[in-house]
């Protein structure tokens, strides 16, 4: 069976580092680029450094979803998508999606206490 994990929680609390672990545990000794995670944080990249834009944070999620879409489009067997997910509504449209191209849904909850990468308060 195909699934998205939703991996929520505050800045801080261990979402990157829980999805990157889980994808290397299901991918490995496979390869471990088999299990795409996908965060708002990716779209900030630029120059290979980390460039947070406040007026594009909407943008950095349309983009998370298409990411998700693409990956299901393409059958891919396992989804990570890591971000804050404050509000149970800012995963309907992973909901909608996994609906739409068969796939269930694990949430996971990072309550964590790990610095912060990004330097978000």
């Amino acid at each position: 069976m195909k699934r998205i994990i939703l991996i929520r929680g505050v800045p801080g609390s261990g979402k990157s580092y829980l999805a990157q672990l889980i994808a290397f545990s299901i991918a490995y000794p496979l390869d471990d680029s088999a299990v795409p995670v996908i965060d708002a944080d990716q779209y900030f990249m630029k120059d290979g450094g980390y460039k947070y834009e406040k007026e594009h944070i909407c943008e950095a999620h349309f983009w998370c979803q298409d990411m998700a879409e693409k990956n299901m489009k393409e059958g891919i067997p396992v989804i990570i998508v890591a971000n804050t997910f404050i509000k149970n509504w800012q995963m309907e449209h992973y909901y909608l999606l996994a609906a739409k191209y068969g796939y269930i849904v694990q949430e996971i909850i990072c309550k964590g206490d790990f610095p912060n990468v990004h330097g978000c308060p």
